[in-house]
């Protein structure tokens, strides 16, 4: 999670103002399925490795200096002497009732590790550092430079946070965000703020993302300065997204807890790649509990993490260049993500990479292993079973399979924005030939050109999948005709929408025929 103050604990969600508050901080600061087996990394180091053991044991090469007990009266152990860089002291002291004596600090690389004195906790510390150290490597390779303190002379902080029971306020959660004083032109740096109430190998993957969101605020992308710029809020879904997908590559599908959140995509495929909200969210009139309203906004708002998914499908089973990813998120902070990956990987590419991934995800997430789906659906389904009937639409039409045919259109609240697709379902249906004809709109509700794509599933009595791609005729128009044999049990049609379109909220109306011989 990524907040200025009092980071929201994956995959809980904050309420819409608390939501959209967190996130113009962060976009201020920051900026058929494949082969299921991600390739390996390249042979330049380029690539992320797609597995990874657990985290790796501290150094031994580290010349730790003895405690030393500041002037103040604050604890330092330091691995520099003299060191290059500063404690920056000034929120964690200086904005809260905490002194000096209460605080112990271990000093490694340019990162300081903060900790409450009354307890040991320099092997948590020391793991820890060992940690971000593989974060900070793995992401120098791809141009990531250090976090905007050490630019400016600064330790960048991790606080060790034990709840309750130690001086840290409350709000130093689980999470990152920013310490410091912009109102009068002083240093805003990111921070870490991690709970050591688990074992820590049991958090690495909520570790990877939020080390990860502290190189988000780099102060340089390939020595280039990285300017904080007020993008559009279509920006703010790749925070998220992409530390999502660093946990996703860096431990693959060895730790099933990486793709956690995956499956909220499937149960609303039809809002964009950037929507985190509901599309009608709820009036005070509607009459829904508070429970609903909390299963409405999750389902929704989780698509942020959710939407990893698809980075990781464009990197580890499309094999596109993690470098592509980073260029989205750095190179113009006044656009969006979408378009610079649009642009970057090519609009030919990035519509296949993205029709391939939609159908996919529809193929039971066809890239993942199975144990990885069953636990993300089983966590999904726990934080949305009270979502209002009718507010998750993981299929546009249902037809039934004994007579399909005829002209079908999804109802408005169910067509598909841009970068969003729809699921049509024929359960049961009966042995024979079954044809579709996609007849899309040519322009959105708002009078952007539509460009559709798609393929037709069909699942066969032993649970595969067989693909059948839409021969699509022109930007809106596509067909397909598949065979249904005795044992199939179910078709799925995957119509995705693709526009050159980036931003708001328009939607693509379409048709489609389905006619049986």
């Amino acid at each position: 999670s990524f907040a200025k103050v009092g980071a929201m604990k994956r995959p809980t969600l904050a309420m819409p103002a608390a939501l959209v508050a967190a996130l113009t901080v962060t976009v201020a600061a920051c900026s058929g399925g494949g082969d299921p087996s991600p390739p390996q990394a390249d042979a330049d180091g380029a690539r992320l490795p797609s597995t990874a053991p657990a985290i790796a044991p501290s150094r031994s090469d580290v010349n730790e200096q003895p405690p030393q007990q500041r002037q103040d009266g604050l604890t330092v152990i330091a691995t520099c002497d003299p060191c290059e860089l500063e404690l920056y002291t000034d929120f964690i002291i200086g904005g809260t009732d905490i002194e000096p004596p209460e605080l112990s600090v271990y000093t490694r690389g340019s990162f300081a590790y903060w900790w409450d004195a009354r307890f040991d906790s320099l092997s948590e510390a020391r793991e820890l550092a060992a940690a971000t150290e593989e974060v900070q490597s793995d992401l120098a390779a791809l141009g990531v430079g250090n976090p905007g303190a050490q630019a400016a002379g600064y330790f960048t902080n991790v606080f060790i946070h034990r709840g309750d029971d130690d001086v840290f306020p409350s709000y130093f959660g689980n999470g990152t965000g920013y310490e410091g004083d912009d109102e009068n032109g002083g240093p805003v740096f990111a921070y870490l703020a991690y709970p050591f109430d688990e074992d820590l190998a049991a958090n690495r993957v909520n570790l990877f993302h939020e080390i990860f969101h502290v190189f988000q605020g780099a102060a340089t992308y390939d020595g280039v300065p990285v300017i904080d710029a007020d993008g559009p809020f279509e920006r703010a879904w790749i925070v998220e997204a992409m530390a999502e997908w660093y946990q996703m590559s860096r431990l693959g599908d060895a730790e099933t807890r990486a793709f956690e959140n995956v499956a909220a995509i499937a149960a609303t495929p039809q809002l964009p790649l950037w929507a985190f909200f509901p599309r009608d969210e709820p009036a005070p009139d509607d009459g829904l509990s508070d429970e609903a309203v909390e299963a409405l906004f999750y389902a929704a708002g989780i698509r942020q993490y959710s939407n990893g998914a698809f980075l990781y499908y464009l990197t580890d089973v499309g094999g596109i260049d993690p470098k592509e990813l980073l260029d989205a998120m750095y190179l113009d902070l006044t656009t969006t993500p979408q378009e610079l990956l649009f642009d970057g990987v090519g609009p030919a590419d990035f519509r296949r990479h993205y029709t391939e991934w939609a159908v996919a995800t529809t193929a039971d997430f066809a890239y993942l292993d199975p144990a990885t789906v069953a636990l993300s659906r089983e966590t999904f389904d726990s934080f949305a079973a009270q979502a209002p009937a009718g507010s998750l639409a993981p299929h546009a039409i249902v037809l039934d399979g004994a007579d399909p045919s005829g002209t079908f259109s999804p109802d408005a609240a169910s067509r598909p924005g841009a970068w969003a697709y729809n699921v049509v379902r024929i359960a049961d249906p009966q042995p024979g030939s079954v044809s579709f004809t996609l007849n899309g709109d040519r322009t959105g509700d708002e009078g952007t050109s539509a460009h559709f794509d798609g393929a037709v599933l069909t699942r066969g009595g032993d649970g595969g999948w067989r693909t059948t791609d839409l021969t699509m005729l022109d930007q809106t128009t596509g067909e397909a005709t598949v065979s249904v044999g005795d044992t199939d049990d179910e078709i799925l049609v995957v119509v995705a929408s693709v526009p050159e379109r980036f931003v708001g909220d328009e939607t693509y109306g379409y048709a489609l025929t389905v006619t049986t011989s």
